[in-house]
């Protein structure tokens, strides 16, 4: 359609001559929560082109940098749909016939551009159709018609049709908080065959099944890691525990005994199986319970059946640890790896002795003997897993801006502006975003139970090792203890209510050192006066 055009608004076009001078879109910064009624009473009033001058967003470095709603920065792309005649009067869009308008966000990596798709397995960035200059279920966001009067606009006098000042301009909030989607490289590889279910669903294949025959590093992939997190970490830090006098610590030193041991017994049920029927077999009373065990399995077993601790967990048959597993067998569950019975009732002398040397590496060894099944993954384990899969960011220079689109008949490909300015998606941190006032309620703490953990932080493997490092006995002047050296990281879910008392506590703790500092200093200044010669 050759006879209409996208143009910059036109209460813009001031003494403007050509076309070509008026074909890119305008965007507008209001910096006020009711953007919107502001922006809808300048337009009706009797010079919204004044508005409009003010409020237009200029280019810093060659781009406009949006800040987010959160700054208290919003942002409306404006443009005016005329017809290429005499005076460019308005297009008239028949919506009862179909007719559409909207813009859609666009990328540009290099020379390529790139547009956004929202749902579906293709939701990304997606290259564009050359038939149509969109791509295959392309998000295109809304534009909405407004009146306004030109007749105190200076310059508008050649392009008033008949004498009449009224015009239309269409106008679209820019989603510029949609940062986070629009430039995250966390998402699923593209592929011809497969869908992003279906390669999420084959990363959590890999991961259950976890051939660690293969590892490289030999520690026992992921299912040493989880044995290392659950039962090694947590038996070294109860070991470095003083041993407690108070009757209430004495209950919780046996509640974490307990934990320790049917989280060694689940783990051992799940992930080395043969070994756990053995044990079962062997308490049970059945005859020839070390059948068909392999040999790193049945050093294993041997150490679980005749690893005895002094003073240690007396909870039956001699107090070996395979005795202790065996005994907790009723209390675990099928349903889900990470969800422990609560210790009820546990009396207080099962306690644990130190922790046996070479057990994490006979489990290591059994793990590279045993082929892995399939693991049962949780909907919360998934959702984090889930932000694993990922794809490099894009090379090369990444600019955004957007395009307007008028959709005039199903048969034929829409009518497509010329690109806006280059926009520029600013951090939610940004240094140059505006201030605005924030009032953030501070959960109460008889509320702290009640908030699920919805923070996932990611941990590299140097990290997990010092963490594991550290343990009580260091106020006391003991050594770190030796961390395990894993080459897999962790995920630890936490409440952001939690996070925001920890950092709000650790915030007022280095104001009260800094001005016990900075205190004391204008003092020594004032006091204490360096003499010089006279």
């Amino acid at each position: 359609m050759t006879s209409v055009e996208w143009v910059e608004p036109v209460l813009t076009w001031a003494n403007q001559a050509k076309l070509s001078g008026l074909r890119t879109p305008r965007v507008l910064e209001i910096r006020s929560d009711d953007f919107m009624e502001e922006f809808l009473q300048a337009m009706a009033g009797d010079a919204p082109h004044t508005y409009v001058a003010t409020h237009l967003a200029r280019p810093t470095n060659n781009a406009i940098k949006l800040y987010q709603p959160l700054h208290g920065c919003y942002y409306l792309v404006m443009a005016s749909l005329v017809c290429r005649q005499v005076g460019l009067p308005d297009r008239n869009v028949r919506r009862n016939q179909g007719e559409k308008t909207g813009f859609v966000v666009r990328r540009q990596v290099g020379n390529v551009e790139e547009g956004w798709v929202n749902v579906g397995e293709r939701r990304g960035w997606q290259a564009l159709d050359p038939a149509t200059g969109l791509t295959a279920g392309e998000e295109i966001l809304p534009l909405h018609p407004v009146r306004v009067c030109t007749a105190q606009t200076p310059g508008l006098a050649a392009y008033r049709v008949n004498g009449d000042c009224e015009r239309v301009v269409y106008q679209g909030y820019v989603p510029a908080g949609n940062r986070d989607k629009y430039t995250a490289t966390k998402k699923f590889l593209p592929s011809p065959n497969q869908s992003k279910e279906q390669l999420f669903s084959s990363y959590l294949t890999e991961i259950a099944n976890d051939d660690t025959s293969n590892a490289e590093d030999g520690n026992g992939g992921f299912r040493g890691s989880e044995f290392d997190t659950r039962v090694i970490a947590a038996w070294m830090q109860y070991s470095a525990l003083t041993l407690p006098s108070n009757p209430r610590d004495v209950v919780r030193r046996a509640q974490a005994a307990y934990y320790i041991i049917v989280d060694a017994a689940d783990f051992i049920r799940r992930a080395l199986p043969t070994v756990w029927d053995a044990l079962l077999k062997f308490y049970s009373g059945q005859p020839n319970p070390k059948a068909g065990v392999t040999n790193a399995q049945l050093n294993l077993l041997n150490r679980l059946l005749n690893e005895n601790h002094q003073g240690g967990w007396n909870i039956a048959n001699g107090g070996s640890l395979g005795a202790a597993m065996y005994a907790v067998r009723d209390v675990l569950k099928d349903d889900s790896p990470f969800l422990l019975p609560v210790a009820e009732n546990v009396p207080t002398d099962r306690v644990l002795g130190a922790l046996p040397d070479t057990l994490k590496s006979l489990v290591i060894a059994a793990l590279n003997e045993t082929p892995a099944t399939p693991m049962k993954i949780s909907n919360e384990f998934a959702d984090l897993l889930r932000e694993q899969v990922r794809v490099p960011k894009p090379e090369g220079n990444v600019r955004y801006y957007v395009r307007l689109v008028y959709t005039y008949d199903p048969d034929c490909p829409p009518y497509i502006s010329e690109r806006s300015e280059p926009l520029l998606f600013a951090r939610l941190m940004d240094g140059d975003a505006p201030a605005r006032k924030v009032r953030i309620e501070a959960p109460r703490l008889q509320d702290l139970r009640k908030f699920k953990p919805g923070v996932g932080i990611e941990m590299d493997k140097d990290l997990r090792d010092v963490l594991n490092r550290v343990h009580e006995g260091l106020k006391d002047g003991e050594p770190l203890n030796d961390g395990p050296a894993w080459e897999l990281g962790m995920i630890c879910t936490f409440s952001i209510q939690i996070i925001f008392l920890v950092a709000l506590i650790v915030m007022f703790i280095f104001l009260i050192l800094l001005n016990i500092i900075f205190w004391w200093l204008p003092f020594l200044k004032i006091c204490l006066p360096i003499p010089k010669p006279k």
